[in-house]
């Protein structure tokens, strides 16, 4: 009988920690070591929102409202980026949509992770994230890297200046 109770006890409790994770919120949590940009968030809108999309902002209620409490401006971070025609490429690989990248500048005393919360609660991004700071672990050290390449090929793709 004792052993009836005790696992009817630990159902009941396991059912009711599944069903509290299954409904709570969605936290976004910044890497520990992570280097980011104070006041500015990268989202990218599900496609089902393109509709929602504007020159400098983003039509919809739910962020119309965060927006001004955080006083944030959206601007796409590929403007220029044409939809693509066709679903997949020749290799039969999805197609990457960027249009629905967005730059989001806000007040830089909030903090990111807190404004990046408040827009994760909507079901509306694919993603949001900080705009992370990058950095380069190595620095090349060859010494004269066109005597293994023809000499114009570093230079046609910028890799001096990238280095």
């Amino acid at each position: 009988m004792v052993r009836i109770l005790c696992s009817i006890l630990f159902f009941t409790i396991t059912c009711i920690n599944l069903s509290a994770q299954s409904f709570s919120a969605k936290q976004y949590h910044i890497p520990a070591n992570a280097t980011y940009m104070k006041g500015e968030m990268i989202v990218k809108l599900k496609p089902a929102y393109r509709n929602a999309m504007r020159a400098n902002s983003i039509a919809l209620p739910s962020y119309e409202a965060i927006a001004e409490k955080i006083q944030a401006k959206a601007k796409p971070l590929f403007p220029n980026h044409k939809i693509a025609e066709r679903a997949t490429n020749q290799f039969g690989e999805k197609m990457v949509d960027i249009s629905t990248i967005y730059s989001i500048q806000f007040d830089s005393t909030i903090s990111v992770q807190t404004a990046i919360n408040m827009l994760w609660t909507e079901d509306v991004y694919e993603f949001v994230e900080p705009r992370f700071v990058y950095h380069s672990f190595l620095t090349p050290n060859d010494v004269n890297p066109n005597a293994n390449f023809n000499t114009f090929t570093l230079t046609d793709i910028r890799a001096f200046q990238a280095w």
